[in-house]
């Protein structure tokens, strides 16, 4: 069997919204170059490459200029394509191994559910670079072990927060999650920003947000 390839939009009910994804099923294992060559050309947020490896998968993701240790829309995507298109079985779980540890997907009520290991966090203090960042006020802060969390009082602000990229790409770490308590039936809301493994710099966020 061939290479194939599929383009997925996870978080979403309709087409063309959501965050996009590709999801490459390989037929054997490629060089690191061809894997960051290919994600480049597709230039897509993430490009998840998939090979089966006994009874899991080998399972890695490349932005358009990195590689990464975890993703989650890539990984939903990926395990979405395996039982849409019957490459494994609705009725058993999917593992897939990569370099941020053995990850697991499973079905519930049509829903794809991941089990991730939980990420040490520590709430820390909202400096003046902090509030550089984003246009609203900080409730909290958090350092997340390689990126920052900042959380707001209302959820309309994360949906309409235009954090500023360059001073993003400053802060160390490899991003910034922007949150806040959801309303019912969500528990939370996020967005993130990497604006270091993205091809293309951007000064500001400028998307019309409709409520």
């Amino acid at each position: 069997m061939p290479d194939q390839f599929y383009f997925i939009n996870a978080f979403a009910k309709a087409e063309f919204m959501g965050n996009p994804a590709v999801i490459v099923i390989l037929e054997s294992n490629r060089s690191d170059e061809w894997l960051q060559k290919t994600a480049a050309e597709f230039n897509q947020p993430i490009t998840s490459f998939l090979i089966k490896e006994e009874n899991d998968y080998q399972l890695r993701w490349f932005t358009p200029v990195k590689e990464l240790t975890l993703c989650g829309h890539g990984t939903l995507g990926a395990a979405f394509v395996l039982w849409n298109d019957g490459f494994h079985s609705r009725q058993e779980p999917i593992y897939f191994q990569t370099k941020g540890g053995k990850l697991k997907a499973g079905l519930r009520e049509g829903q794809v559910i991941l089990t991730l290991d939980l990420k040490p966090v520590r709430e820390v203090e909202v400096t003046p670079e902090l509030k550089q960042v984003v246009d609203y006020p900080i409730h909290k802060a958090a350092w997340a072990g390689d990126r920052y969390i900042i959380e707001f009082e209302k959820e309309e602000m994360v949906y309409r927060a235009r954090p500023i990229i360059e001073t993003v790409e400053e802060l160390k770490g490899a991003g910034l999650v922007i949150t806040s308590k959801g309303k019912p039936p969500y528990d939370f809301i996020s967005r993130y920003f990497a604006p270091s493994s993205a091809l293309q710099k951007i000064s500001s966020l400028a998307l019309p947000i409709v409520l």
